[in-house]
């Protein structure tokens, strides 16, 4: 149904159409792009460099028949714990995609990074991405008020709890 690819500037028209859709955004750390200036740049300066960080480079979730771009999935270091990030185009909620693509990133992450834990956050009110969140097995661990007023929930999930389902 899907596959995971290293994230091309190639894809920066694709991306733009999904990074300046305020639905998209809405739940992320970032605004939407305004022009497609702004997705080239993070193409290049963001989604390409994480391999200085001893990551790999951001993926791109695409869509087995269409060979087209409809999200993003990385792994970004935060408190020095690999971090899943990811966000998808709107036309594909509520079909299983992204559960499938953040199982595929933890088998990345276990099996080939050998990472002994990865986790991963959302705002509360994310009902959409605690979903996925708790059908790939992550446990909450923490509940953090931001000064906004924002809460932010933090899972973690083990390698033995990933690698034993």
């Amino acid at each position: 149904m899907i596959y995971l690819k290293e994230v091309s500037i190639n894809d920066a028209e694709d991306l733009f159409l999904i990074a300046k859709n305020d639905n998209v955004t809405k739940y992320l750390t970032w605004q939407s792009h305004k022009d497609i200036s702004q997705t080239k740049d993070v193409i290049n300066n963001f989604y390409l460099t994480k391999v200085n960080s001893n990551l790999p480079n951001s993926f791109g979730i695409y869509l087995d028949d269409l060979d087209k771009i409809i999200g993003i999935i990385d792994f970004y270091l935060e408190d020095n714990y690999p971090f899943v990030g990811y966000f998808l185009d709107e036309n594909y909620w509520h079909k299983g995609i992204m559960t499938e693509a953040l199982n595929k990133i933890l088998d990345i992450g276990f099996n080939k990074l050998n990472f002994p834990v990865i986790r991963i956050s959302h705002f509360e009110e994310n009902i959409g991405s605690m979903r996925v969140i708790l059908k790939n097995n992550f446990k909450l661990i923490n509940k953090i008020v931001k000064d906004d007023n924002k809460t932010t929930l933090v899972y973690e999930l083990k390698k033995g709890d990933f690698n034993d389902k």
